[in-house]
């Protein structure tokens, strides 16, 4: 602005000094002091762009992620297919063979029988006096039961057999072991058999 206004006033300057001077003309006073200096467009213009610059740096500043930038992950190659074999001149390409999945069988373990089927498979059943045959009748001593006290104590049970107080786990004939005592009947062993002897 400052440079138009001189050059105005030098123009004007030059065109009174080729006319006669007026009653409007006024002197021109060297010693006049000069206009104040105004800002030009150029200095608002670079105003103007520092202040822009300066909001769009905070707004970047303001949006960038704490953590800062991830970094890149590169993807992953996986290994290219395999070129095709190529026979050699003269010959033919052997066939391709197929290989067959192996299978491999884990040997069968038996599983364990429970407790009680063990116990069942090992002690023989109990079988009743009558279910013997004539002849394991006549081989069995003589066992002839007078008395017998049961109790929930093992201790105070017992039988009397061929006038002897038998416990249980005692001998109450030849070959013939007591081995168990109930209320109403006594289970002996002769033989590898459980036989049961009523009351």
């Amino acid at each position: 602005m400052s440079y138009i206004l001189d050059a105005l006033r030098r123009a004007q300057a030059e065109r009174d000094r080729g006319q006669v001077p007026g009653l409007h003309t006024q002197p021109l006073s060297a010693a006049a002091p000069a206009a104040p200096a105004r800002p030009s467009a150029a200095v608002w213009a670079g105003a103007a762009a520092a202040l822009i610059l300066l909001v769009l740096l905070v707004l970047v500043l303001l949006r960038a992620p704490a953590s800062g930038p991830s970094p890149a992950v590169a993807p992953a190659v996986g290994p290219g297919p395999a070129p095709p074999a190529i026979a050699p001149v003269g010959r033919p390409a052997a066939p391709a063979q197929t290989t067959l999945p192996v299978v491999v069988s884990a040997p069968t373990v038996p599983r364990p029988l429970p407790p009680a089927a063990v116990a069942s498979a090992a002690v023989p059943a109990v079988l009743p006096l009558a279910s013997l045959s004539a002849e394991q009748r006549r081989e069995l001593p003589a066992l002839a039961i007078s008395g017998s006290v049961w109790s929930p104590s093992s201790a105070n049970r017992f039988v009397v057999i061929n006038g002897q107080v038998v416990h249980e786990g005692q001998v109450a004939a030849t070959g013939v072991t007591l081995e168990r005592i109930g209320p109403k009947s006594a289970v002996v062993q002769w033989r590898g058999l459980r036989v049961e002897l009523p009351f």
